[in-house]
């Protein structure tokens, strides 16, 4: 019989975070990065939750949302089947402000996407529209603005590698 293997002892991983391409060192560097940056950009911004959508959202999503106890609204994607509703929040408290936070964005469409399902929603439901306060790329360096249907434009904040 081998010798048992320690929980304690480091693993070795021989891929990344197939969308990212980052180690699993790389990408806990990258979020420790992010959290700080989305802590100042709440100070700045005074926004409530952080909305998200897919695995690459919600690897910075959970990730910040715990770090720096910031509600999560998880907007399903366009035909996602699961057990829960179509947006759903860790808070029942009313949010009023939000950022978006993604890995990268190349169209914008998933950005738009979000924000037009949380638009909608409030609509539904009779509540006032919650305030897009911007964007946070985690995995672009990237520092503009993104148009949304509406008059709204938004600030995208890029992350320096």
């Amino acid at each position: 019989m081998g010798k048992k293997k320690s929980f304690t002892e480091p693993l070795k991983f021989y891929s990344s975070y197939g969308w990212t391409k980052l180690s699993p060192k790389e990408m806990a560097k990258r979020m420790q990065k992010a959290t700080s940056n989305i802590i100042d950009l709440r100070e700045q911004l005074k926004f409530q939750a952080l909305a998200f959508t897919g695995s690459s959202g919600a690897a910075i999503a959970f990730v910040v949302g715990i770090a720096a106890q910031i509600p999560i609204i998880y907007v399903r994607k366009k035909n996602e089947q699961g057990h829960g509703n179509r947006i759903e929040c860790n808070t029942q408290a009313p949010i009023h402000s939000y950022l978006i936070v993604d890995d990268f964005t190349a169209s914008g469409e998933t950005v738009k996407y979000i924000y037009n399902q949380l638009q909608t929603r409030a609509k539904e439901d009779k509540r006032k529209e919650p305030i897009c306060k911007g964007v946070y790329l985690y995995d672009s360096d990237c520092n503009t603005k993104l148009q949304m249907n509406d008059d709204t434009v938004l600030d995208v904040f890029g992350q320096t590698q």
